[in-house]
Protein backbone atom coordinates (compact mmCIF):
# COMPACT_ATOMS: atom_id res chain seq x y z
CA UNK A 1 0.00 0.00 0.00
CA UNK A 2 3.04 2.18 0.94
CA UNK A 3 4.32 1.14 -2.57
CA UNK A 4 1.38 2.39 -4.37
CA UNK A 5 0.77 5.67 -2.78
CA UNK A 6 4.10 6.35 -3.40
CA UNK A 7 3.98 5.92 -6.91
CA UNK A 8 0.60 7.38 -7.57
CA UNK A 9 2.58 11.00 -5.96
CA UNK A 10 4.97 10.06 -8.07
CA UNK A 11 3.03 10.25 -10.69
CA UNK A 12 1.08 13.66 -9.93
CA UNK A 13 3.77 15.34 -9.29
CA UNK A 14 5.26 14.28 -13.33
CA UNK A 15 2.06 15.77 -14.16
CA UNK A 16 1.65 18.77 -11.90
CA UNK A 17 5.28 19.62 -13.01
CA UNK A 18 5.21 19.21 -16.72
CA UNK A 19 1.55 21.39 -16.82
CA UNK A 20 3.44 24.14 -14.79
CA UNK A 21 6.43 23.74 -17.13
CA UNK A 22 4.05 23.66 -20.56
CA UNK A 23 2.35 26.93 -18.90
CA UNK A 24 6.29 28.32 -18.54
CA UNK A 25 6.77 27.53 -22.04
CA UNK A 26 4.20 28.36 -23.60
CA UNK A 27 4.66 32.21 -22.03
CA UNK A 28 8.21 32.24 -23.82
CA UNK A 29 6.77 31.26 -26.83
CA UNK A 30 9.93 29.07 -27.66
CA UNK A 31 10.33 26.31 -30.75
CA UNK A 32 12.70 24.23 -31.89
CA UNK A 33 12.37 23.03 -35.80
CA UNK A 34 15.19 20.35 -36.57
CA UNK A 35 15.47 20.36 -41.20
CA UNK A 36 17.19 16.80 -41.62
CA UNK A 37 17.28 17.93 -45.07
CA UNK A 38 20.07 20.87 -44.47
CA UNK A 39 21.10 19.70 -40.85
CA UNK A 40 20.18 22.56 -39.45
CA UNK A 41 18.52 23.54 -35.99
CA UNK A 42 16.41 26.98 -35.56
CA UNK A 43 15.83 28.39 -32.10
CA UNK A 44 12.66 30.85 -32.12
CA UNK A 45 11.64 33.13 -29.22
CA UNK A 46 8.93 34.75 -28.74
CA UNK A 47 7.81 35.06 -32.61
CA UNK A 48 11.35 35.70 -33.56
CA UNK A 49 13.69 33.52 -35.31
CA UNK A 50 17.32 33.81 -32.72
CA UNK A 51 19.71 31.30 -34.11
CA UNK A 52 20.58 28.85 -35.98
CA UNK A 53 22.65 25.89 -35.96
CA UNK A 54 24.40 23.19 -37.65
CA UNK A 55 23.54 19.77 -36.28
CA UNK A 56 23.86 15.75 -37.06
CA UNK A 57 21.30 13.81 -37.23
CA UNK A 58 20.98 10.12 -37.73
CA UNK A 59 23.11 8.01 -40.34
CA UNK A 60 20.37 6.58 -41.43
CA UNK A 61 16.93 8.92 -42.53
CA UNK A 62 14.35 6.54 -40.41
CA UNK A 63 16.97 6.86 -37.23
CA UNK A 64 15.80 10.50 -36.69
CA UNK A 65 12.38 10.32 -35.71
CA UNK A 66 9.91 13.13 -37.51
CA UNK A 67 7.33 14.58 -36.25
CA UNK A 68 5.97 17.03 -33.61
CA UNK A 69 7.72 16.41 -29.99
CA UNK A 70 8.37 18.40 -26.81
CA UNK A 71 11.77 18.90 -24.75
CA UNK A 72 10.63 17.17 -21.53
CA UNK A 73 14.12 16.87 -19.63
CA UNK A 74 17.10 18.53 -19.37
CA UNK A 75 20.28 16.97 -18.01
CA UNK A 76 23.64 18.41 -17.38
CA UNK A 77 26.19 15.62 -17.51
CA UNK A 78 24.57 12.55 -18.09
CA UNK A 79 26.38 9.26 -18.36
CA UNK A 80 26.43 6.85 -21.23
CA UNK A 81 24.95 4.22 -19.24
CA UNK A 82 25.13 2.06 -22.63
CA UNK A 83 29.15 1.72 -22.24
CA UNK A 84 29.18 3.08 -18.73
CA UNK A 85 31.19 6.42 -19.98
CA UNK A 86 30.44 8.56 -16.88
CA UNK A 87 29.03 12.05 -17.60
CA UNK A 88 30.91 14.79 -18.46
CA UNK A 89 33.71 12.52 -19.69
CA UNK A 90 35.60 13.91 -22.87
CA UNK A 91 34.72 10.56 -24.58
CA UNK A 92 30.78 10.51 -23.48
CA UNK A 93 29.13 10.85 -27.20
CA UNK A 94 26.41 13.02 -25.51
CA UNK A 95 28.72 15.75 -24.75
CA UNK A 96 27.82 17.20 -21.09
CA UNK A 97 24.43 18.95 -21.98
CA UNK A 98 21.05 16.93 -22.79
CA UNK A 99 17.81 18.01 -23.80
CA UNK A 100 15.74 14.90 -23.92
CA UNK A 101 12.55 14.59 -26.25
CA UNK A 102 9.52 12.98 -25.86
CA UNK A 103 9.61 10.74 -29.39
CA UNK A 104 7.96 7.61 -30.46
CA UNK A 105 6.30 6.86 -27.24
CA UNK A 106 9.53 7.43 -25.25
CA UNK A 107 10.10 10.30 -22.44
CA UNK A 108 13.43 12.06 -22.58
CA UNK A 109 15.75 9.11 -22.57
CA UNK A 110 16.17 7.61 -25.75
CA UNK A 111 16.36 10.30 -27.43
CA UNK A 112 17.15 14.29 -27.26
CA UNK A 113 19.62 17.13 -28.51
CA UNK A 114 22.76 16.44 -26.68
CA UNK A 115 26.37 17.07 -27.10
CA UNK A 116 29.66 14.99 -28.44
CA UNK A 117 32.78 13.89 -28.22
CA UNK A 118 33.86 14.31 -32.06
CA UNK A 119 32.97 18.12 -33.30
CA UNK A 120 33.95 17.28 -36.59
CA UNK A 121 30.68 15.07 -36.90
CA UNK A 122 28.62 18.25 -36.60
CA UNK A 123 26.73 18.80 -40.04
CA UNK A 124 26.69 15.15 -41.13
CA UNK A 125 24.66 12.25 -40.99
CA UNK A 126 26.47 10.53 -38.30
CA UNK A 127 24.01 9.80 -34.93
CA UNK A 128 22.50 6.82 -33.73
CA UNK A 129 19.08 8.69 -33.91
CA UNK A 130 19.95 11.86 -31.90
CA UNK A 131 20.41 15.12 -32.32
CA UNK A 132 24.09 16.14 -32.20
CA UNK A 133 25.22 20.12 -31.33
CA UNK A 134 28.82 21.88 -31.33
CA UNK A 135 29.37 21.79 -27.37
CA UNK A 136 29.97 25.32 -26.80
CA UNK A 137 26.42 25.63 -28.73
CA UNK A 138 24.36 23.12 -27.17
CA UNK A 139 25.26 25.04 -23.90
CA UNK A 140 24.36 28.19 -24.64
CA UNK A 141 20.64 26.93 -25.70
CA UNK A 142 20.31 24.88 -22.98
CA UNK A 143 20.76 27.36 -20.84
CA UNK A 144 17.64 29.49 -22.51
CA UNK A 145 15.21 26.72 -23.55
CA UNK A 146 12.38 26.06 -21.51
CA UNK A 147 11.34 22.18 -20.24
CA UNK A 148 8.13 21.56 -22.84
CA UNK A 149 9.44 23.79 -25.83
CA UNK A 150 7.53 21.72 -28.76
CA UNK A 151 10.21 20.32 -31.65
CA UNK A 152 9.61 19.97 -34.66
CA UNK A 153 11.98 17.38 -36.62
CA UNK A 154 11.31 17.42 -40.75
CA UNK A 155 12.90 16.90 -43.98
CA UNK A 156 11.66 19.75 -46.05
CA UNK A 157 12.53 22.34 -48.71
CA UNK A 158 11.15 25.10 -46.90
CA UNK A 159 11.93 27.99 -45.07
CA UNK A 160 12.63 27.15 -41.29
CA UNK A 161 9.36 30.68 -40.89
CA UNK A 162 7.39 28.07 -43.41
CA UNK A 163 7.83 25.18 -41.31
CA UNK A 164 6.88 27.30 -37.76
CA UNK A 165 3.78 28.63 -39.62
CA UNK A 166 2.71 25.78 -40.96
CA UNK A 167 3.08 24.04 -37.56
CA UNK A 168 0.66 26.85 -36.07
CA UNK A 169 3.51 29.00 -34.14
CA UNK A 170 2.65 32.66 -34.10
CA UNK A 171 5.56 34.54 -36.57
CA UNK A 172 6.34 38.31 -34.96
CA UNK A 173 4.05 39.73 -38.03
CA UNK A 174 4.26 43.52 -36.89
CA UNK A 175 4.90 45.97 -39.90
CA UNK A 176 8.04 48.05 -39.73
CA UNK A 177 9.62 51.46 -41.40
CA UNK A 178 12.10 50.05 -43.64
CA UNK A 179 13.17 52.74 -46.29
CA UNK A 180 16.78 51.46 -47.63
CA UNK A 181 17.99 50.19 -50.43
CA UNK A 182 19.22 46.62 -50.19
CA UNK A 183 21.00 43.92 -52.01
CA UNK A 184 19.30 40.13 -51.63
CA UNK A 185 21.56 37.21 -52.02
CA UNK A 186 18.93 34.93 -53.00
CA UNK A 187 16.24 34.62 -55.06
CA UNK A 188 13.15 35.10 -53.33
CA UNK A 189 9.16 34.50 -53.41
CA UNK A 190 6.90 37.34 -53.62
CA UNK A 191 3.69 38.12 -51.77
CA UNK A 192 0.96 40.12 -51.94
CA UNK A 193 1.40 40.61 -48.02
CA UNK A 194 3.37 39.59 -45.22
CA UNK A 195 2.44 36.20 -45.42
CA UNK A 196 2.89 32.36 -46.45
CA UNK A 197 -0.59 32.00 -47.52
CA UNK A 198 -0.58 35.37 -50.12
CA UNK A 199 2.12 33.86 -52.34
CA UNK A 200 2.02 35.36 -55.80
CA UNK A 201 3.89 32.07 -57.91
CA UNK A 202 6.78 34.47 -58.85
CA UNK A 203 9.90 35.06 -57.33
CA UNK A 204 12.69 37.87 -57.47
CA UNK A 205 16.42 37.33 -58.67
CA UNK A 206 18.88 38.48 -55.76
CA UNK A 207 20.03 42.13 -56.47
CA UNK A 208 19.28 45.24 -55.22
CA UNK A 209 16.01 46.74 -54.79
CA UNK A 210 14.47 49.66 -52.71
CA UNK A 211 12.83 48.49 -49.67
CA UNK A 212 9.93 50.13 -47.92
CA UNK A 213 8.45 48.28 -44.85
CA UNK A 214 9.62 45.01 -42.73
CA UNK A 215 8.24 42.42 -41.03
CA UNK A 216 10.13 39.51 -39.58
CA UNK A 217 11.68 38.18 -42.74
CA UNK A 218 9.14 39.56 -45.00
CA UNK A 219 10.49 43.03 -46.81
CA UNK A 220 8.44 45.41 -49.03
CA UNK A 221 9.96 45.58 -52.12
CA UNK A 222 9.83 47.73 -55.18
CA UNK A 223 9.45 45.48 -58.11
CA UNK A 224 7.95 45.83 -61.63
CA UNK A 225 4.27 44.31 -60.59
CA UNK A 226 4.53 47.14 -57.94
CA UNK A 227 5.55 46.43 -54.28
CA UNK A 228 5.21 43.18 -52.94
CA UNK A 229 6.60 41.31 -49.82
CA UNK A 230 9.38 39.23 -50.97
CA UNK A 231 10.29 36.82 -48.00
CA UNK A 232 14.00 37.55 -47.84
CA UNK A 233 16.60 34.77 -45.84
CA UNK A 234 19.59 36.71 -46.59
CA UNK A 235 20.29 40.52 -47.36
CA UNK A 236 22.69 43.60 -47.17
CA UNK A 237 22.12 47.13 -46.78
CA UNK A 238 23.11 49.00 -49.63
CA UNK A 239 23.24 49.13 -53.11
CA UNK A 240 25.49 46.28 -55.12
CA UNK A 241 27.75 48.55 -57.35
CA UNK A 242 30.17 48.05 -60.69
CA UNK A 243 33.78 48.81 -59.79
CA UNK A 244 36.12 46.75 -61.58
CA UNK A 245 39.62 47.62 -60.00
CA UNK A 246 42.71 46.22 -58.77
CA UNK A 247 43.05 46.32 -55.23
CA UNK A 248 46.11 45.30 -53.08
CA UNK A 249 45.76 43.05 -50.05
CA UNK A 250 48.53 43.46 -47.54
CA UNK A 251 47.61 40.68 -45.04
CA UNK A 252 46.73 37.11 -45.14
CA UNK A 253 43.09 37.32 -46.44
CA UNK A 254 39.52 35.56 -46.31
CA UNK A 255 37.23 34.90 -49.30
CA UNK A 256 34.31 34.23 -47.89
CA UNK A 257 31.06 32.59 -49.65
CA UNK A 258 28.54 35.48 -48.59
CA UNK A 259 29.00 39.34 -47.70
CA UNK A 260 29.12 38.68 -43.16
CA UNK A 261 31.68 38.13 -41.23
CA UNK A 262 30.67 34.71 -39.79
CA UNK A 263 29.78 33.88 -43.01
CA UNK A 264 31.81 30.26 -44.65
CA UNK A 265 35.39 30.59 -45.14
CA UNK A 266 36.09 29.45 -49.01
CA UNK A 267 39.72 30.19 -48.96
CA UNK A 268 42.58 32.43 -47.25
CA UNK A 269 44.70 33.93 -49.82
CA UNK A 270 48.18 35.49 -49.05
CA UNK A 271 49.20 38.97 -49.65
CA UNK A 272 48.43 39.56 -53.48
CA UNK A 273 46.47 41.78 -56.12
CA UNK A 274 43.59 41.05 -56.90
CA UNK A 275 40.68 42.02 -59.77
CA UNK A 276 37.27 43.26 -58.01
CA UNK A 277 34.57 43.85 -59.96
CA UNK A 278 31.40 44.64 -57.72
CA UNK A 279 31.43 46.22 -54.03
CA UNK A 280 28.24 45.78 -51.49
CA UNK A 281 28.63 47.92 -48.02
CA UNK A 282 31.95 47.00 -47.15
CA UNK A 283 32.60 43.88 -48.88
CA UNK A 284 33.77 43.41 -52.90
CA UNK A 285 33.15 40.82 -54.92
CA UNK A 286 35.96 38.69 -56.38
CA UNK A 287 35.98 36.05 -59.14
CA UNK A 288 37.90 33.35 -57.87
CA UNK A 289 38.83 29.39 -59.82
CA UNK A 290 36.06 28.09 -57.46
CA UNK A 291 33.42 31.02 -58.47
CA UNK A 292 32.49 34.67 -57.37
CA UNK A 293 33.18 35.27 -53.31
CA UNK A 294 33.49 38.38 -51.28
CA UNK A 295 36.27 40.19 -49.14
CA UNK A 296 36.36 42.36 -46.75
CA UNK A 297 37.57 46.08 -48.34
CA UNK A 298 38.41 47.91 -45.20
CA UNK A 299 41.75 46.27 -45.02
CA UNK A 300 42.72 46.59 -49.12
CA UNK A 301 44.14 49.78 -51.06
CA UNK A 302 42.88 50.12 -54.73
CA UNK A 303 45.70 49.69 -57.19
CA UNK A 304 48.35 47.37 -57.86
CA UNK A 305 51.85 47.46 -56.23
CA UNK A 306 54.28 48.46 -58.58
CA UNK A 307 58.83 49.27 -58.04
CA UNK A 308 58.54 53.08 -57.62
CA UNK A 309 62.08 54.06 -56.87
CA UNK A 310 61.83 58.21 -56.93
CA UNK A 311 61.84 60.86 -54.37
CA UNK A 312 59.07 62.05 -52.81
CA UNK A 313 58.50 65.14 -51.09
CA UNK A 314 56.59 65.08 -47.96
CA UNK A 315 55.28 69.17 -47.45
CA UNK A 316 53.31 68.50 -44.00
CA UNK A 317 54.39 66.17 -40.94
CA UNK A 318 53.63 62.87 -41.34
CA UNK A 319 53.28 59.58 -39.42
CA UNK A 320 54.86 56.31 -40.98
CA UNK A 321 54.05 52.91 -40.21
CA UNK A 322 55.40 49.40 -40.90
CA UNK A 323 52.32 48.19 -42.15
CA UNK A 324 49.91 50.07 -43.53
CA UNK A 325 47.38 49.08 -41.56
CA UNK A 326 49.20 49.79 -38.13
CA UNK A 327 47.04 51.84 -35.81
CA UNK A 328 50.52 53.00 -34.56
CA UNK A 329 53.45 54.72 -35.96
CA UNK A 330 56.55 53.94 -35.87
CA UNK A 331 57.92 57.72 -36.04
CA UNK A 332 57.39 61.03 -37.63
CA UNK A 333 58.88 62.61 -40.16
CA UNK A 334 59.13 66.76 -40.59
CA UNK A 335 58.68 67.82 -44.24
CA UNK A 336 61.65 66.64 -46.18
CA UNK A 337 62.48 64.86 -49.43
CA UNK A 338 62.84 60.79 -48.96
CA UNK A 339 63.71 58.08 -50.95
CA UNK A 340 60.43 55.54 -52.25
CA UNK A 341 60.97 52.82 -53.68
CA UNK A 342 57.33 51.33 -53.66
CA UNK A 343 53.62 52.62 -54.55
CA UNK A 344 50.39 51.43 -54.09
CA UNK A 345 47.44 53.87 -54.80
CA UNK A 346 48.51 56.79 -52.47
CA UNK A 347 50.67 55.13 -50.55
CA UNK A 348 54.52 54.91 -50.52
CA UNK A 349 57.36 52.39 -49.13
CA UNK A 350 59.99 54.73 -48.23
CA UNK A 351 63.34 54.41 -46.39
CA UNK A 352 63.94 55.72 -42.73
CA UNK A 353 66.44 56.21 -40.22
CA UNK A 354 63.84 53.55 -38.66
CA UNK A 355 63.83 51.59 -41.57
CA UNK A 356 61.35 50.85 -44.28
CA UNK A 357 57.91 52.35 -43.18
CA UNK A 358 55.01 53.40 -45.56
CA UNK A 359 53.16 56.64 -46.04
CA UNK A 360 50.45 58.42 -47.11
CA UNK A 361 50.80 61.35 -49.38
Amino acid sequence: MKKMMCAIFSIVMMFTTMFTQISYATTEKQLIIINKKTNKLAFYQSGELVKIYSVATGKKPSLTPEGHFKIVNKIKNRPFYKEKIPGGSPKNPLGDRWMGINARGTWGTTYGIHGNNNERSIGKYASSGCVRMHNKEIRALFNVVKVNTPVVITTSNKSFDEIAEKSGYALNSKVEKFNKVITTLNTSKLYTSPSFKKYTGTTLDAQSVQAYEKAGNFIKVKTWMGPRWAYVTEYIEGKEVRVDKNITTFETTNVRKKPFSNSTVIKTLPPQTLFVYKKVGSWYKVKTSDGPYYIYSKKVVTGIKTKFEKEIVLKNTKPVYENIFDKKPITTLAPQSVDAFEKVGNYYHIYTSAGTAWVQN
